[in-house]
């Protein structure tokens, strides 16, 4: 439970992730939906990647019949309303959509729908995306979605759609209602309709055009580079007024055009204090793209300062030119009614893990090939797993529900990265140099489950997260943080599936304080991403959760999830589902990059661990489980550390060794390696032992990303 400003947090935390925003005193209107019971057929849907059939049945939930949709290809598909269900959007005006679903085969019990609303401009041209996902089950299930317009014109179209490919749901029952939402008026905003007078450029020229995509009414304002030999171009805004003590959401819409497509563009707010010193801000950050895409952040501003907005390009040179669109400062707090989701990069120090083992590592040139065929199966040993029935799935054990790519299986055909030899040989460089680890202690955090019983620890946070300063987390009287350098702590809060991470913490349990260098909160729910909605992530901007191995993983007897990792060959640039990078070097591989096992299911069944003592049954069930993963739904670059690193929760609160799993050395890494591994005291291993480091396999960055 986090409280802020004596206030319950629980209120408060669905009023941050926008889900419970209240409408305003306009009366909540139908929108007409076209044939959302299916009565006349198909009329007015089409599918996206599906057939979509109407079907009679006895227990439709409105009316008599209802649409059933089936994936016809290898990938996502969904039902789409076939002309916008809104359209002439006002500003703060709140759209809601419902829809009842179902799973209509065995294959798609469990799997997840997902309800969207998108708003384009009147040329089409995409603004924003609301969503909200609940898993299929064999009974129907209603799920809803609201959009909170904050750019007036255009229109919003709604989406009911299977999260994985194969498969089919029934849908019924959709409706749609709009009203007014109660949202603070914004003490800046600027559509650029009156030209650009209240802006100021720094090797910039500044002019206004009228776009036929423009998102906030008829013009945009255009920012070129002035011609200089110098790098990088910026403006500014010239209003300053004074403002109230509390936190305030900067947002825009930006697109490149030209050449600086793929360029960065940072957000800065630019925050004084009531006597003109500046107060030290966050820049959020985007790539430019041909599209308009929503870049925003956060920032606290004392009693009396001001707030200006700098939008710069700081690798723009001649010729270079970004379009600029619906710049909002809106007033939020902890307490208030309209804080932001906001995908924010982490620059703070990389995680890192002790080498274990007896002796010096010895590198190996490279990969070695292959094998032709796959060793023929050993026998399984027994499950590494405690006595009675493994946990039911909830969000406590397997959560982000929007998170798709953490859970969707490996797609085919596997879209293969065109550099994925170079991936996998900075991968093979790192492994053969250092040995691999998989640890649960150190600087792996543990994770505490609070209840109202708890005691209420105030947040103290100086560095990156400083949002979050001020606020209250119920937090266990006998929680400690993890160890080495980075002291990491994870707090989530089930009543309101808010995840609250802490990076480089104390607890304090005397003064009843968590003082932290970083923080960010997440929705952890059906709902989060993994993404903060408050503060920031870790290097790759998301939570430290998002793909960790847990012990319900193993009580369950799979992992079925993707893993993260954190390693030292992982570049600047960043792809999805990472949001950015605080890593950097000549690596070809990006944050957020993917790799897969390319192996059988057999192949996976067939892995050994060294010896045959007692750590060895657990173990060797352990890794089959991780094999299956891998080659299942592979590992993502989540962080930056001196070696390879796979996450457990720490043993603090996982207890490891209650679920069959044992450590040797310290750490858990022993299980992983092959038998080309630097020796670690474990003598020659077998070439069955481990993972397959060689058989490893980038997948290709297919534009995926972020609907906000």
């Amino acid at each position: 439970m986090l409280r802020a400003a004596g206030r319950s947090h629980t209120a408060i935390i669905a009023t941050l992730a926008g889900l419970g925003m209240a409408l305003g005193p306009a009366a909540i209107q139908a929108t007409g939906v076209e044939n959302g019971s299916f009565e006349k057929g198909s009329s007015g849907w089409r599918g996206l990647d599906s057939q979509v059939d109407v079907v009679q049945t006895s227990d439709a939930p409105d009316g008599a019949r209802l649409a059933e949709v089936r994936g016809d290809r290898a990938r996502p598909f969904a039902l789409t309303s076939t002309r916008p269900t809104v359209s002439r959007l006002t500003s703060r005006e709140r759209v809601t959509a419902t829809a009842s679903v179902r799973a209509a085969r065995p294959g798609s019990v469990g799997r997840r729908a997902v309800v969207r609303l998108r708003q384009r401009t009147q040329s089409g041209a995409f603004v924003q995306a609301w969503s909200r996902s609940v898993r299929l089950g064999t009974q129907f299930s209603k799920v809803d979605v609201s959009a909170d317009v904050e750019v007036a014109g255009g229109s919003i179209d709604l989406v009911i759609g299977h999260a994985n490919s194969r498969g089919a749901f029934q849908v019924d029952g959709v409706e749609v209602v709009r009203g007014r939402a109660q949202s603070p008026k914004p003490v800046l905003r600027d559509s650029f309709e009156a030209g650009a007078r209240d802006w100021t450029g720094r090797r910039a020229r500044l002019t206004t055009r009228r776009l036929a995509d423009a998102p906030d009414k008829q013009f945009v304002a255009l920012v070129r580079h002035d011609g200089s030999r110098k790098r990088g171009y910026s403006l500014r805004s010239n209003q300053t007024p004074r403002l109230a003590a509390g936190k305030y959401r900067v947002s825009l819409l930006a697109r490149g055009r030209g050449r600086s497509i793929g360029d960065a563009l940072r957000l800065r707010p630019v925050v004084r204090n009531a006597s003109g010193k500046r107060v030290r801000t966050r820049a959020s950050r985007t790539r430019l793209t041909r599209t308009f895409r929503p870049v925003n952040a956060v920032v606290s501003v004392p009693k009396g300062g001001t707030l200006e907005v700098l939008v710069a390009s700081p690798s723009g040179q001649r010729g270079d030119r970004f379009a600029l669109d619906a710049v909002r400062v809106v007033p939020v707090s902890l307490s208030g009614s309209s804080a932001s989701r906001t995908p924010a990069k982490q620059t703070q120090a990389a995680a890192s893990s002790e080498q274990t083992g007896a002796d010096a590592p010895a590198p190996s040139a490279a990969p070695p090939a292959p094998q032709a065929t796959p060793p023929p199966p050993s026998p399984d040993p027994p499950p590494a797993t405690s006595p009675g029935p493994p946990p039911p799935v909830t969000w406590e054990n397997r959560p982000y529900g929007q998170a798709d790519w953490l859970y969707s299986p490996r797609p085919e055909p596997f879209p293969v990265d065109p550099n994925s030899n170079a991936m996998v040989a900075a991968m093979w460089s790192s492994y053969s140099s250092s040995r691999p680890v998989m640890t649960a202690t150190g600087e792996t955090p543990p994770i505490y489950e609070s209840t109202a019983a708890d005691p209420l620890y105030t947040i103290d946070i100086k560095g990156k997260g400083h949002q979050l300063d001020g606020a209250q987390v119920r937090l266990p009287a006998h929680a400690q943080t993890g160890t080495g350098a980075d002291h990491p702590l994870i707090v989530l809060d089930s009543s309101s599936h808010t995840e609250a991470r802490f990076w480089q913490a104390t607890v304090d349990h005397g003064s009843r304080t968590v003082r932290a260098s970083s923080g960010g909160l997440f929705d952890y729910g059906p709902n989060g991403d993994g993404l903060p909605f408050l503060g920031n992530g870790v290097g790759s901007g998301l939570s430290y959760m998002n793909g960790m191995i847990r012990p319900e993983d193993v009580q369950r007897g799979r992992i079925d999830h993707a893993l993260r990792f954190a390693a030292d060959f992982i570049n600047g640039d960043n792809r999805f589902p990472a949001t950015g990078s605080d890593q950097w070097g000549n690596s070809p591989v990006p944050m957020g990059s993917r790799f897969y096992l390319d192996v059988s299911a057999a192949e996976c069944d067939a892995r050994t661990v060294p010896g045959t003592g007692p750590n060895a049954v657990g173990a060797t069930s352990f890794l089959r489980m991780i094999c299956h993963a891998l080659r299942e739904h592979g590992m993502y670059a989540a962080d930056g550390a001196p070696l390879i690193v796979f996450t457990m929760e720490n043993d603090a609160t996982a207890n490891w060794s209650d679920v069959g799993v044992e450590e040797l050395f310290g750490n858990y890494g022993w299980i992983l390696r092959d038998q080309h591994t630097s020796v670690d005291g474990l003598g020659p291993r077998n070439p069955t032992d481990g993972l397959p480091w060689d058989r490893f396999v980038a997948r290709a960055d297919t534009g995926e990303g972020y609907n906000y």
